[in-house]
């Protein structure tokens, strides 16, 4: 049992060593396991006297008393008159709690939980209801008590507690606190009991206080007008946004959830100076930002606001800023702008972040996500938000976290800096943000559980994920307004798809791969870069790896990449060893057969142009070396076409003879055209797309595909699925962000992409607020042999681990227990209602 008698008691604030500190809700579990160990027919008793009480102390401090229940530790007082209870638990409290905490308190005395699925509430209950705990509110004056008795043999307390922290999460493990054992004589214990007796006698029974304070007392005043005096309390408070009229036009515009989330966005923009809306898709994170944005231009009107949009979603864009009569205020501007290279990196064609300074008041940056790597359009982002360092940021994105843990941070750090740094500290986030930011960039492994809470408290203040589920939950009105009719949300029936390709595949290919991709020397790879000549042995993993990863997509994307590499091989050598420049233009000059449409698609002219250069810098004994090694790479090239030719028959015979992979997919195909099932159809890269295309046109009716070398048109395409014209989409990700196809019933990953947060943006396509549905969601697992080198299923379940473990996710897109399911969906209840039940 720690000791918790030999340690400072400051929610662990790292303001002495390690070792030497302790959590406040840590005494109630010293004491706690102190009883159990040793139980006596005293049981345990205690007085809690807090300023401030809520439901998260509760919560937080659940196993505690939980297991003094199940021991059977908290016996009933019947011996003592001056206790003036039943109950062993004594607790008083100020008059001022969250509204959530009220409700509860209320509901247990009124018999009437069902509306709180919690074991919390449950457990309070029955402590309440078996006379175990009571609480009383004092109402006399400002009540700012922290004590804590604790009897554990008679009715003189054992062990006094005083100091700082209030009987909340935040005072039992979050907040910097001081609690102190106070070493006193047992005279001087036994005044403490008759003191918290007397407050006891003083404080009321009648907890509809908590919501009702009748008994004012006279005193000097000014009257005001209810309206008034609430104006002037807002202004107070910096909280003018509450003040905000309806929008023009439409009383309605926001629902319930949506002004829930619009008046959280307001609150975390003016304690941290930026904040992250990541509500799930299709849940009008835009309506959310438009009003926000409306607000900041009537509170600051010689500011504009600037807006930083996907260039594929001006349009929708330009409707919602005119839905809220905003349009003529806001700046515009393209994320396609952004990847300029920034003012001061070159001479021209750059992105002058001057041209916007000390201009805004919010800046709001949608598809967020797109900014959390290092590149042109972070730098710029980040150098246009210093120039307005006055403004607040609003960033917008169903996906903060991608890859790991470290994107959350990312994000966060486009608004900490300057001003915003000294909000954190005001908040008492600041210190806690940089040592976890700190140990995050320290780990390489898998979160420890610590690193992994420091995160969530992190993401709980600066992050808000409203999902589908939550508004079934708790805005069912919302859901039915918006499609119409009492519709219920569901999770996707998610189903994995499992397959095996011949004998021959894997003995002639698969077993053959990674002696040919060992072999290759990737002679470009050593020039790239322009710095002479030299192993690049990360750009050569990332291709071979890039390779793999085509083959798990289609045998027919392995050939084209394999076929590619040949072609670009050649060139190079070509050009390298004859000393002469070829491009679009003198094409003709090729031993070989190569259209000016293929060269676009395979040769980069700028990378191209780097390689010859960077060749002809190099002495003649390195050359005849690169130009041996191309040949040698050439060859074995040859050797591997040969091979597929010789396995698959014609390579653009389509589809290869055996390929269980698209009988597969076609049989699903006709079954869902056969139940009435709209599908999309998702694959990575253009040469699945198009040899899906080519194996099921003629046996599936009312297909079509897009990509992004297709030249057709996105919406088009999609008028005519929701038309009824085309029933099964083929398309890359082109689709799977920034555009709306309802009609979709079913969403198919023929392949399974690097990015788990991919699988959510594929799988929100179909699914919108305004037309709920059962989605049914297809996986194809990665071949085995293929898998074994990729490691990519596993990769794609830990990494949907992480993110669920952070910041959730919007739909079930992975084959998962349904015990696991049905946990997932308590978690993120709870979490909720931890983070939002005050509002």
């Amino acid at each position: 049992m720690n000791n918790i008698l030999s340690k400072v008691v400051d929610n662990y604030a790292a303001v002495i060593e390690d070792g030497k500190e302790g959590a406040v809700r840590e005494i109630f579990e010293y004491y706690a396991a102190k009883c159990i160990e040793t139980p006596s027919d005293f049981g345990l008793r205690m007085d809690i006297g807090t300023g401030y009480l809520f439901f998260s102390g509760f919560k937080e401090s659940y196993n505690i008393f939980n297991d003094l229940k199940v021991n059977d530790i908290l016996k009933n007082v019947a011996d003592d008159e001056k206790w003036d209870s039943k109950a062993p638990i004594r607790v008083v409290m100020g008059r001022e709690t969250s509204k959530f905490t009220k409700e509860i308190l209320l509901s247990i005395i009124r018999d009437n939980i069902s509306n709180f699925n919690d074991e919390t509430v449950e457990l309070l209950e029955n402590l309440v209801k078996n006379d175990l705990i009571e609480f009383r509110v004092f109402l006399d004056r400002k009540f700012h008590v922290k004590i804590y008795n604790f009897y554990l043999r008679s009715s003189i307390p054992d062990d006094i507690w005083a100091g700082s922290a209030n009987f909340t999460k935040a005072g039992l493990t979050d907040n910097i606190e001081l609690c102190i054992p106070m070493q006193t004589t047992s005279e001087t214990r036994e005044l403490f009991r008759d003191w918290f007796d007397a407050l006891w006698g003083m404080a009321s029974k009648d907890l509809n206080m908590l919501a009702i304070i009748e008994n004012v007392k006279e005193s000097k005043y000014i009257y005001l007008h209810p309206m008034n005096f609430f104006t002037k309390l807002i202004h107070l408070l910096n909280k003018m946004y509450l003040l905000e009229d309806e929008v023009e036009g439409d009383e309605n515009i926001l629902l319930e959830f949506q002004n829930l989330s619009y008046y959280i966005v307001m609150e975390r923009l003016q304690k941290y100076g930026g904040y992250i809306l990541a509500n799930s898709v299709g849940l009008g994170k835009s309506y959310v930002a438009a009003q926000a944005m409306k607000a900041y231009l009537k509170q600051n009107p010689d500011k504009r606001c600037l807006l930083i949009y996907p260039p594929r979603m001006e349009t929708e864009w330009k409707g919602y800023l005119e839905e809220f009569g905003i349009f003529d205020h806001m700046d515009m501007i393209s994320m396609g702008i952004l990847q300029k290279p920034p003012y001061g990196d070159a001479d021209e064609g750059v992105f002058d972040h001057r041209t916007y300074s000390d201009k805004y008041s919010l800046i709001v940056a949608d598809e967020a996500h797109h900014y959390r790597n290092e590149n042109n359009r972070r730098q710029n982002i980040q150098n246009l938000i210093k120039s307005n360092g006055n403004a607040e940021v609003l960033l917008l994105t169903a996906t903060p976290v991608n890859l790991s843990s470290k994107d959350l941070f990312s994000l966060v750090d486009l608004f900490y800096q300057g001003e915003n740094v000294s909000r954190f500290e005001g908040q008492g986030l600041r210190e806690l943000y940089d040592t976890t930011s700190r140990e995050l960039k320290d780990s390489k492994y898998e979160l420890n559980k610590d690193l992994l809470e420091k995160i969530k408290r992190i993401e709980k203040e600066l992050n808000l994920k409203i999902t589908w589920r939550i508004v079934q939950d708790h805005f069912k009105e919302d859901l039915w307004k918006l499609s119409g009719e009492k519709l219920k949300y569901e999770e996707p029936d998610t189903r994995e798809v499992s397959f095996t390709y011949p004998d021959e595949y894997k003995e002639k290919i698969f077993d053959n791969i990674i002696t040919f991709l060992a072999n290759l020397k990737y002679e470009p790879a050593k020039l790239w870069d322009g710095q002479g000549y030299k192993d690049d042995k990360n750009l050569q993993f990332w291709y071979k790896w890039q390779l793999y990863k085509r083959l798990e997509s289609s045998l027919y994307a392995f050939y084209k990449s394999v076929y590619y590499l040949k072609i670009r091989f050649a060139l190079y050598r070509e050009t390298l060893e004859k000393g002469v420049w070829i491009d679009r233009d003198n094409l003709d000059t090729l031993p070989f057969e190569l259209g000016k449409q293929e060269y676009r698609a395979v040769i980069d002219e700028t990378r191209h142009r780097v390689i010859f250069d960077s060749f002809h810098e190099q002495d003649s004994s390195i050359q005849e070396q690169i130009l041996a090694n191309h040949s040698s790479d050439l060859a074995l090239i040859d050797e591997m076409l040969n091979t597929l030719k010789e396995v698959f028959g014609e390579l653009e015979e389509i589809p290869y003879k055996d390929d269980k992979k698209i009988q597969n997919l076609k049989e699903i195909l006709q079954d869902n055209l056969r139940d009435g099932k709209p599908t999309i159809v998702f694959s990575q890269y253009k040469d699945t797309i198009d040899y899906l295309y080519k194996s099921l046109n003629g046996d599936i009716e009312k297909i079509d595909y897009i990509h992004g070398a297709s030249d057709k048109s996105k919406d088009k395409l999609i008028e005519r699925f929701q038309k009824g014209d085309v029933d099964i989409i083929l398309t890359t990700d082109i689709l799977s962000e920034g555009v709306n196809i309802p009609r979709a019933v079913s969403v198919i990953n023929f392949d399974l992409p690097y990015n788990p947060v991919l699988l959510v943006q594929r799988a929100g396509r179909a699914l919108r607020i305004t037309n709920p549905k059962k989605l049914l969601i297809y996986n194809f697992k990665p071949e085995t042999e293929i898998d074994k080198e990729l490691d990519l299923y596993e990769k794609l379940d830990l990494r949907l681990k992480t993110i669920l473990d952070i910041v959730g996710l919007d739909f079930i897109v992975w084959l998962m227990d349904e015990k696991d399911i049905k946990e997932i969906h308590e978690a993120e209840k709870q979490q909720y209602l931890e983070k939002f039940g005050e509002y």
